[in-house]
């Protein structure tokens, strides 16, 4: 995890020039695959020094900024202007205290849900009300909106449509069927909740080759838990998975990770402490899961 509290970005033209230090050569490329946003031309990471104290767990304290409600208002502005999924909706945030309301309306649920997570991601932003109306340009039925959404599972890479059944019932679409993988049920979900006149998506797919007991994958915030869980090496120990996951909370800009305790047993995770807003939280157990976590009880209380 890059501490972006040791670089300083400049901008000139389309062409990013990154200075400051890092940690590590690895660190360095991440960083420069970070800056490579939409309209960056070249980025410049000459000025990005490698030194091995910026690895230190102590540069991490204080994490939290505070941010002005005005401030938070224009980086959450800014960050639509910039996303491909966001820029042609009109949005806008309102913000209290930390709060953000967002108002405004959207072509479909994806464009919804992925301006939460830009606000929610948004430094000083402490939760997220989301009043964004799903409302397509133009009247659609419900047959012409599951056929839409049949199209796109049939071109994508991932899904096998065959297996998949879809209904709309008033603008909220209902998947049933079974499939192979749990990257398949996501990727359904996900296409589902980008074609146009989706209000809501009820995922009923069955994954067939693993026990929903073991179902990693709850909501949207955290598409890439189950791919987290299909590439675990086999064979660790508790130890090994507690010193990972506080690995990962102690890099994580979102979690105070003397704020969270972690209990591993057989691989099962237990998280509790107190934590400042709901966006740690989810943080937390993201960041069990990338550390090895089989299954993660996220029993953290938010203030």
């Amino acid at each position: 995890m890059i501490d972006d509290g040791l670089i300083d970005v400049s901008l000139q033209d389309g062409a990013v020039t990154l200075m400051g230090t890092v940690s590590s050569l690895e660190e360095k490329r991440l960083a420069e695959s970070l800056a490579r946003v939409l309209g960056v031309r070249s980025v410049d990471t000459s000025g990005l020094d490698v030194q091995w104290w910026a690895d230190e767990a102590a540069l991490r304290d204080s994490k939290y900024v505070w941010k002005s409600d005005a401030d938070i208002r224009t980086a959450i502005k800014d960050a639509v202007l910039y996303d491909p999924r966001l820029l042609s909706f009109p949005i806008e945030p309102d913000v209290s205290e930390g709060w953000v309301t967002l108002r405004g309306t959207v072509d479909n649920l994806e464009a919804k849900r992925a301006a939460a997570r830009v606000a929610r991601n948004t430094v000083g932003v402490f939760g997220v009300t989301n009043r964004l109306k799903v409302r397509p340009p133009s009247d659609l039925s419900d047959e012409v909106i599951a056929a839409d959404i049949r199209g796109r599972l049939l071109v994508s890479p991932i899904t096998e449509s065959n297996g998949i059944t879809v209904m709309v019932h008033g603008g909220k679409a209902i998947l049933e069927g079974t499939v192979a993988s749990y990257l398949e049920r996501m990727e359904a979900e996900r296409l589902a909740s980008k074609a146009a006149g989706v209000t809501r998506v009820s995922n009923r797919l069955r994954v067939d080759y693993e026990p929903a007991s073991r179902e990693p994958y709850h909501g949207s915030d955290f598409p890439m838990r189950s791919a987290i869980i299909d590439r675990m090496p086999p064979g660790r120990t508790d130890r090994e998975i507690h010193d990972e996951i506080h690995e990962e909370l102690v890099w994580s800009p979102f979690v105070d990770v003397e704020q969270v305790n972690i209990d591993v047993a057989d691989g099962r995770v237990t998280l509790t402490g107190t934590v400042e807003t709901w966006r740690e939280y989810y943080a937390a157990e993201e960041n069990a899961y990338e550390g090895g976590a089989l299954i993660v009880s996220n029993r953290l209380e938010v203030k």
